[in-house]
């Protein structure tokens, strides 16, 4: 099931703004759609408000390689406690390894190289998974559609609530740019604005 989400006031103050601008809005939802994608990928895991998405990345990644080595040390010869993947799941506590575990398994090196690759490509995929769609009908109507793709997006917690204050935020946004544009615009008539 997709994660889908409501941007219809988004839509709405598009149209607002076009018809101040004297423009299409098809246009200006097309020119907004990128930022759209852009803000709703920098509040979705592993990114939150204040780590960007690259960032969060980066520290998603290297949490992965930080939890593999605390678990395990490569091996020379010798006998393998278990898998990895067993180790792992037995030593984890809230998603983290603890930070001083002793005595750490030895695992093959293979195996740790191929387990760090499959988990660090998982980071970041609930952010890249986000499509966003700009559809304007023949009478000039327009339709942003936003989702997310990923069959967990709904059961991320506080996902929804961070999407819909960022969109809120937006929306203010573009309100308070609106209203500056309105301002000039009755500056430069030779309006009295205050």
């Amino acid at each position: 099931m997709a994660f889908r989400m409501n941007v219809s006031k988004d839509v709405a103050a598009i149209r607002k703004m076009a018809a101040e601008l004297r423009r299409e809005a098809g246009t200006l939802a097309q020119r907004e759609a990128p930022r759209i994608l852009k803000a709703v990928q920098d509040v979705t895991p592993p990114a939150n408000g204040s780590v960007k998405l690259s960032a969060g990345i980066a520290r998603g990644r290297a949490r992965v390689r930080s939890d593999v080595y605390r678990v395990a040390v490569p091996r020379a010869n010798g006998e393998q406690a278990g898998s990895l993947e067993s180790l792992m799941r037995e030593h984890r506590v809230k998603g983290r390894v603890p930070a001083r575990l002793n005595p750490r398994h030895e695992v093959p090196w293979p195996e740790i190289q191929q387990y760090i690759s499959t988990r660090e490509a998982r980071v970041g995929a609930l952010a890249r998974a986000w499509e966003v769609e700009v559809a304007v009908d023949g009478r000039g109507t327009v339709t942003i559609r936003v989702w997310n793709t990923t069959p967990y997006a709904t059961a991320v917690e506080g996902l929804e609530v961070r999407v819909d204050k960022l969109m809120e935020k937006r929306l203010r946004r573009m309100e308070r740019a609106l209203m500056g544009i309105m301002l000039r615009a009755g500056k430069a008539a030779g309006l009295k604005v205050s």
